[in-house]
């Protein structure tokens, strides 16, 4: 994880990522699952623990959680790095480098990470990309080469019109010390009236005249001052709650949520596996076992090539296994497996022709 520099300095920052504050609604379309081709595919990402679309009244670190596969349909150069990386829409860098690894990750992988949001209202799309970098430091410093190209995953909304500012907090506490003058003048405004009472219940006398004299000079001005201050306060609050001062609101856009078709076919399931092997396995004698592999290999089946190995193994003759072999290939979804189903073999003339049957070509099936 690279935190943003400056954080809460990042106006610039946040304003080119999230300039959707504007009085139209948007619509985005978030995608889960989402694939780049046959290189990348990201599902169920979680902002906050809760899911694809969040709002919060403030910036700050965010965790998040997703699952991703990388692979390579045209091979992967040996001891090559790939990254994976998460960030914002715009941003001059990536949030976060999920993974860093040579080849395919063989299936679908979890990873925990986190994001820096700036204190600024705006609608932040979140992206995923595959990159080729010799580490993930420079992996995220690539992610400002590809701005605006990658669909989004997810959307967080930052709202702070509900947040005081710094002008707000001012302006509370000027009310504040007017309250509190207020509410001073105003007890002394009561004991002042109190005393008059007292002493006009008295025998009249010059002491008494002089004092009284006092306190109603003393009682106009505290009256004058509580007017005062009440229209100070009055005032104060009216500039504080003037609809004319309140911030723009951010408007929430429109989430739709996009499901890409998945490029990465699956082999058979685990239960319909087991009856094939069963079938496999009833059949008496090896020729009518290769029939029963015809019989299930019908047009739309898939297989992987860890079950296309669990099927050779059913069979001891290499002749027998050869056949097989070449009935498999066109089925199993991984590319480029001849290497795999040739290492089950013992003898290389049937590895031979195996690859003259197949045209030294096996698996990619769709």
């Amino acid at each position: 994880m690279k935190p943003l520099s400056s954080l809460a300095s990042s106006i610039l920052f946040a304003a080119l990522i999230a300039p959707t504050t504007s009085a139209q609604s948007t619509r985005i379309d978030v995608h889960d699952p989402y694939f780049a081709g046959m290189e990348l595919g990201t599902r169920g990402l979680k902002l906050a623990g809760q899911g694809l679309n969040i709002e919060l009244d403030r910036g700050g670190r965010v965790e998040a959680s997703i699952e991703f596969l990388v692979d390579c349909p045209n091979g992967c150069a040996p001891r090559e790095q790939q990254q994976v990386l998460v960030g914002f829409a715009n941003a001059p860098e990536a949030q976060a480098c999920v993974w860093q690894g040579a080849g395919s990750t063989n299936g679908w992988l979890a990873a925990r990470f986190s994001f820096d949001l700036p204190n600024f209202p705006g609608v932040y799309e979140v992206r995923a990309r595959k990159t080729r970098a010799r580490s993930c430091a420079e992996a995220m410093t690539l992610w400002k080469n590809h701005r605006g190209d990658d669909p989004s995953i997810g959307v967080i909304v930052v709202d702070t019109s509900d947040q005081p500012t710094r002008g707000d907090r001012r302006k509370n506490r000027e009310i504040a010390e007017l309250q509190r003058a207020f509410d001073a003048s105003l007890i002394r405004q009561e004991q002042v009236q109190r005393q008059l009472l007292d002493l006009s219940s008295r025998p009249a006398n010059g002491r008494r005249a002089r004092e009284i004299n006092t306190l109603v000079r003393e009682s106009i001005t505290l009256t004058t001052e509580l007017r005062l201050i009440q229209t100070e306060l009055r005032e104060e609050l009216e500039e504080r709650n003037n609809p004319g001062r309140q911030k723009p609101r951010v408007i929430r856009p429109t989430i739709a949520v996009v499901a890409d078709l998945d490029p990465f076919p699956v082999g058979m399931a685990p239960a319909e596996f087991r009856a094939f092997l069963a079938r496999i396995d009833k059949a008496t004698f090896s020729h009518h076992q290769v029939n029963a592999i015809k019989d299930t290999l019908t047009p739309g089946v898939l297989i992987g090539v860890e079950q296309a190995k669990a099927i050779l193994g059913k069979f001891m003759h290499e002749s027998h296994k050869t056949e097989v072999a070449v009935l498999l290939c066109p089925f199993i979804i991984e590319r480029n497996v001849l290497a795999e189903i040739l290492s089950t073999f013992t003898f290389e003339s049937y590895r031979d022709e195996v690859r003259a049957q197949t045209g030294g070509r096996c698996g990619g099936a769709q």
